[in-house]
C-alpha cells in the first residue's frame, strides 16, 4: 500500500488545500485513490492520457459551489495497486473497474446514479461504462474523443488520422516506445502537450505532476497498454473493445472538443453516429482550445458542465 499511498503524498502538494486526496476502501478488496470533496449528488471525473486525476482540479471547486459532490479517480494503472492483480491492463478492465469505483461511491451516499465526465481515454472508459451499465448514469459528458471508433470507419471515413495518430503506432512498439518516451525527463510527453494544444501556452506546470505519475513503478507500461489493446490491436481483447466501442448508448451524452485539438482531427467526429445515442447526443465545439479544454478554458468547461447536470436532472 506503501506506493499508492507514496503517489497521493506527492500529489498533495500540487492541489488546492481544500480539496481532499483518499483511498477508497473496498474496491474489489483494495483501496482506490481518488480526489474527492463536496456534498450532493456525485459528479465522477475520469482523466485520459498523458495525464492523471488532477485533471478536472478547476472544475472541482465550481462543482462543489454548484451543490455537487466531485469524485476523481486515478484510471486503473496510473497508480500502483490500480492494475490487475495478474495479466495485462486493458481498456476493458479499465470500465470494469471504473464500474467497481462508481457502485462504492453510490452506496457510499446512498445514491442510484451519478454524472461520469471524461476525458480523451477518460472518455473512451466512460463510454464503456454507460454502455455496459447505463442505469448507474444519470448524464454522460465525453471530452475530446468521438464515438463510434473502428478500423473500418478510420480507414474510409478519416484517412487523416493516420497523421494525427502516428502516437498509437508508435506505442505499439513495446521496449523501445517505452524507453524513447522517458528519454530526457520524459520530454516525449512535453512533444505530445505541444502538439495536441497549440494555442496553450502555460502547460507546463501539468507536465510537474504528470511526470510524476509516470514515474512511479509500472504506470507507463499499464498506460501504454489501453493503446495496445484498443483500435489496432489483434488480440480477442482489443476486439471486445471495438465491439463495445460501438454499441448503444442509453444515456443523455453531452460531447465537447477543441477547435484546434492536434490529436483528434474534426474529421473524425464525423464517425459520432446520432443513432448510437438513444437518448440523445449534444456535440459543442470550443474555439481557439486544444486537445484539453478543461483546461485550456477551465471557466466555459465548468459553468457548461453544470448547466448540463442540471438540465438532465430537472
Amino acid at each position: 500500500m506503501g506506493s499508492i499511498q507514496h503517489i497521493v503524498a506527492n500529489l498533495e502538494q500540487t492541489m488546492l488545500p481544500n480539496i481532499a486526496k483518499k483511498q477508497i476502501r473496498d474496491v474489489e478488496g483494495r483501496p482506490y485513490p481518488v480526489i474527492a470533496a463536496g456534498d450532493g449528488p456525485l459528479v465522477v471525473c475520469l482523466h485520459g492520457f498523458p495525464d492523471n486525476y488532477e485533471s478536472f482540479q478547476y472544475q472541482i471547486e465550481p462543482f462543489v459551489a454548484a451543490g455537487y459532490r466531485v469524485v476523481c479517480p486515478m484510471l486503473p494503472g496510473y497508480a500502483p495497486g490500480t492494475e490487475p492483480v495478474s495479466g495485462t491492463n486493458t481498456p476493458v478492465y479499465a470500465a470494469d473497474k471504473i464500474i467497481a469505483v462508481i457502485e462504492v461511491l453510490l452506496k457510499e451516499s446512498g445514491e442510484q446514479q451519478c454524472h461520469l465526465v471524461g476525458h480523451d481515454w477518460g472518455a473512451l472508459t466512460a463510454c464503456l461504462v454507460a454502455n455496459q451499465r447505463p442505469e448507474l448514469l444519470k448524464s454522460l459528458a465525453v471530452l475530446s474523443i468521438p464515438y463510434n471508433i473502428n478500423l473500418q470507419r478510420v480507414i474510409l471515413r478519416c484517412p487523416t488520422y493516420a497523421i494525427n495518430g502516428w502516437y498509437v503506432m508508435f506505442f505499439q512498439l513495446k521496449w523501445f516506445a517505452d524507453w524513447w518516451i522517458k528519454r530526457n525527463n520524459w520530454k516525449f510527453i512535453d512533444l505530445l502537450y505541444r502538439l495536441w494544444c497549440p494555442t496553450w501556452d502555460n502547460y507546463e506546470h501539468r507536465l510537474v505532476s504528470t511526470k510524476e505519475t509516470f514515474k512511479q513503478p509500472g504506470v507507463l507500461k499499464h498506460a501504454l497498454s489501453y493503446y495496445r489493446n484498443c483500435l489496432f490491436g489483434l488480440n480477442p481483447i482489443s476486439f471486445r473493445w471495438r465491439r463495445l466501442y460501438n454499441g448503444r448508448i442509453e444515456v443523455p451524452t453531452l460531447a465537447l472538443r477543441g477547435e484546434v485539438d492536434g490529436c483528434m482531427p474534426e474529421k473524425a467526429w464525423e464517425m459520432n453516429s446520432a443513432k448510437s445515442f438513444r437518448k440523445g447526443i449534444a456535440l459543442e465545439v470550443l474555439p481557439g482550445v486544444g486537445h484539453f479544454p478543461q483546461l485550456e478554458n477551465p471557466d466555459w468547461v465548468s459553468e457548461r458542465l453544470i448547466r448540463w447536470f442540471k438540465q438532465v436532472s430537472s
